[in-house]
C-alpha cells in the first residue's frame, strides 16, 4: 500500500516512469557501455566516455569512474536513487572482474545473457530506491514496522528484478541503440512496467 500511495501520489505508472530521468538515463548509459564493451573493447569504451585517464587502474578504480560518469553524484533524490542503482550494477560488475582475478577484461566476455542482467538490476534498483524511500517515511510515521520493512524491501527488490526480467527477456541488449530512440523507448517501457507494479500493487 506504501507503494501504490507513491506512485498514484506521482500521477501513475506513466508519469513516475516519465519523471524517472536520472534513472532511465543510467540505464540507458549502462546499456551503451556494455554494449561499446562488447563490440570495441573496453579501452575504446572508456576513450569514448572520455575515461582514457584510467586505462591500466585497479578494476575498482576503472568501475567507480564509470560509476561517476553514468550517474554522478546529484543533490535531488531523484538522483541519488539513480546513484545508488549505478553502484548497485558496478558491484555486480566488479564481482565478475573479481572472479577473474581483477582482470577487467571480463567485461569484455559478457554475454547477452551477461548485459540482459544488468540492465535488470539498474532498472529495478532505481524502482527500489525510491520506492525504499516511500517505505522510510512510512516507517517514521509508524504505519511499518522496521521486521515488515526488511520483509518488504527484500520481496520488492526481487519482484522488480524478476519483472524487468521478463519484460526485457525477447530483447538482445547488445543489438540495442541505448543512446537513439530504440533505447529511450524501451527503458521508458521497462520503467513503466516497474512502477505499474506498485501501482496495481499485484
Amino acid at each position: 500500500s506504501a507503494g501504490q500511495r507513491y506512485v498514484q501520489a506521482k500521477g501513475g505508472s506513466s508519469r513516475a516512469a516519465a519523471s524517472a530521468t536520472s534513472g532511465r538515463a543510467v540505464t540507458a548509459g549502462v546499456g551503451s557501455f556494455l554494449s561499446s564493451v562488447a563490440s570495441q573493447g573496453l579501452k575504446a569504451s572508456l576513450d569514448a566516455l572520455g575515461l582514457a585517464d584510467v586505462v591500466g587502474k585497479s578494476a575498482m578504480s576503472v568501475l567507480a569512474a564509470i560509476a561517476d560518469r553514468i550517474a554522478p553524484a546529484g543533490n535531488t533524490v531523484e538522483e541519488a536513487a539513480a546513484r545508488r542503482a549505478a553502484n548497485d550494477v558496478i558491484e555486480k560488475l566488479y564481482r565478475l572482474c573479481d572472479e577473474a582475478g581483477g582482470d577487467l577484461g571480463a567485461l569484455e566476455q559478457m554475454t547477452e545473457e551477461d548485459v540482459r542482467q544488468a540492465l535488470h538490476e539498474s532498472a529495478a534498483s532505481y524502482v527500489y530506491h525510491r520506492w525504499a524511500e516511500e517505505l522510510g517515511l512510512r516507517i517514521e510515521q509508524g504505519a511499518v514496522s522496521a521486521a515488515s520493512a526488511v520483509a518488504l524491501e527484500r520481496q520488492m527488490r526481487d519482484y522488480s528484478r524478476e519483472r524487468v526480467t521478463n519484460l526485457l527477456s525477447d530483447r538482445d541488449p547488445l543489438s540495442v541503440d541505448w543512446a537513439g530512440k530504440e533505447g529511450s523507448a524501451i527503458t521508458k517501457t521497462v520503467y513503466e512496467e516497474a512502477y505499474r507494479l506498485l501501482e496495481v500493487g499485484e
